[in-house]
């Protein structure tokens, strides 16, 4: 397959990794406490070149992490998110599921694609 063909299909070094994760507050945040912790993740996730996707309730987190191109996301990168989510004070419960390919799914709000 041309390399055109396999960046538009985004295949072999073109494949974009992402992973879901899913978090539960206890105590629910309120809406200082949300805010903090939204702009805590984001900051985390962006200093390792990543981005995140879904949002952030009063009881839990529920979205994915993906790559920007580059760094792509690895499974070392999901397991230190995954520990870092674990580290914050307000979150019981961390859930980080395997790598998927996110292709189109990704890069479709990406100016850099």
């Amino acid at each position: 397959m041309k390399r055109r063909l396999r960046k538009k299909l985004h295949l072999a070094e073109f494949t974009e990794f992402a992973f879901d994760v899913r978090a539960t507050f206890v105590p629910p945040l309120d809406g200082a406490q949300n805010e903090a912790f939204l702009d805590r993740l984001i900051d985390a996730v962006e200093a390792r070149g990543l981005r995140f996707g879904g949002g952030v309730a009063l009881e839990e987190l529920d979205g994915f992490i993906h790559g920007r191109r580059p760094p792509r996301v690895t499974p070392a990168e999901r397991d230190v998110m995954a520990d870092r989510l674990r580290a914050q004070p307000e979150v019981s419960e961390v859930e980080a599921g395997p790598l998927w390919n996110c292709g189109e799914k990704c890069s479709a709000d990406d100016p850099t694609s």
